[in-house]
């Protein structure tokens, strides 16, 4: 097993702290990285006229402040030389704003659940989600 390797574009090893958006914090926090772990992999087609070979590089990590794990993915393409990262959980494509503390408690828990349908691209969650938002609000001026 490796632990040295290029993990969300860095060069890291077993112990060292990266970050990353951490799921519970909700923000950019420093994970330490516990596992790296590497393979190669040949895809071809039956009459062996293409080849593509994958290097996938999987890091463990946990964040500093809460403990939360985080699974990232690295997915490196010959002869393509295409790259391309993954997280478990997946990172948010839109941060929650930060006013949104200000709002009441269930307002705040199906926000932070349009949010997460968003980043999970579940559009007609969000949308249905955003119906349910200007229902509450109208109901409570109503």
């Amino acid at each position: 097993m490796p632990d040295d390797l290029t993990l969300s574009g860095k060069q890291v090893k077993i112990g060292d702290k990266i970050p990353l958006h951490c799921e519970r914090c909700k923000k950019s926090t420093e994970h330490a990285v516990l596992y790296i772990d590497q393979r190669d992999e040949t895809q071809s087609d039956e009459s062996g006229q293409w080849l593509l070979e994958h290097t996938l590089t999987r890091g463990f990590t946990e964040c500093v402040v809460c403990s939360w794990p985080k699974v990232r993915i690295h997915v490196f393409t010959l002869p393509t030389e295409q790259e391309s990262y993954r997280s478990i959980p997946r990172e948010p494509e839109r941060p929650v704003p930060a006013w949104a503390k200000r709002l009441p408690t269930d307002v705040q828990q199906l926000l932070l659940e349009v949010y997460g349908a968003f980043t999970d691209k579940r559009y007609w969650l969000v949308v249905m989600g955003c119906r349910t938002l200007v229902d509450m609000f109208a109901l409570e001026r109503i």
